[in-house]
């Protein structure tokens, strides 16, 4: 698959890209709990999050650069996502989107449209993110990259650390829990190497819902912190499947190119 012309802050963190350490999965040594309140509470919120609308401001720094934007947010966790990007005046310059199969880029200023499959992969081509889409998709609504279902809850013997893992094949989690029981920070590993981290802080009540407003993803082997804060949230938003496709305009002078698989 050819390279091809990236979104904004996919040239940007391509341009820095560098490398880190391999951090391996420790194992850390607690009680066993029991889970099922924990696990109730962390699965009726999964289950309540069904979609998500806000306008957020963007910070992304790699290599000590930074870029800022604002952008419209739209989400249905797991699998569907649709950012707008905004500029001057509030007017989008360019949208990304996925509907769970496809993903979506459109460029309104430079009029190129480009499509191609879902897979890390790509989402790294277009934005220069290589992560699964799934998992940026349930970060960026407030749950953790994996559903909690099957963890095993766990405590430091002196009751100050409390933290929930996960195994899921390739890929296990590890969540640490407040005194609410609400996550507060969270690792993901594939196959047993760090491959992101996730804060959520600022959490206000949305319908019940400790929500985070304060949002911080990173990609240690890639030196990447993307910070998310939402300026207004709405859970539950309407989210017509249609909002998750995007059509190449009609106007003739439109480039449009398809990556495929």
């Amino acid at each position: 698959m050819g390279r091809a012309r990236l979104l904004p802050w996919g040239g940007f963190l391509v341009l820095l890209a560098g490398c880190a350490a391999v951090q391996r999965m420790q194992e850390l040594q607690g009680t066993i709990l029991p889970e099922g309140p924990v696990l109730e509470k962390l699965l009726s919120h999964e289950e309540r999050i069904t979609s998500l609308k806000a306008l957020a401001d963007m910070k992304i720094t790699r290599g000590g650069e930074s870029l800022r934007f604002q952008e419209v947010t739209l989400l249905r966790p797991p699998s569907h996502l649709r950012l707008e990007a905004l500029g001057f005046g509030g007017f989008p310059t360019f949208i990304l989107a996925t509907d769970g199969e496809w993903l979506y880029a459109h460029f309104l200023l430079s009029q190129e449209f480009i499509r191609a499959k879902v897979t890390p992969n790509n989402l790294f081509a277009l934005t220069g993110l290589r992560a699964a889409p799934e998992h940026v998709i349930r970060i960026l609504s407030g749950l953790p990259p994996l559903s909690p279902r099957g963890g095993i809850l766990k405590s430091l013997n002196d009751g100050t650390r409390t933290w929930l893992e996960t195994d899921a094949g390739s890929f296990q989690q590890r969540i640490w829990l407040d005194d609410e029981a609400s996550i507060k920070a969270g690792e993901l590993y594939q196959e047993k190497v760090l491959t992101l981290t996730f804060t959520f802080e600022e959490k206000t009540n949305q319908q019940g819902i400790a929500f985070p407003h304060r949002i911080t993803l990173e990609k240690p082997l890639e030196g990447l912190v993307v910070e998310v804060i939402y300026q207004s949230v709405e859970l539950g938003a309407p989210t017509p499947l249609s909002a998750f496709t995007l059509s190449p305009p009609n106007d003739g002078s439109t480039r449009v190119l398809d990556l495929g698989s």
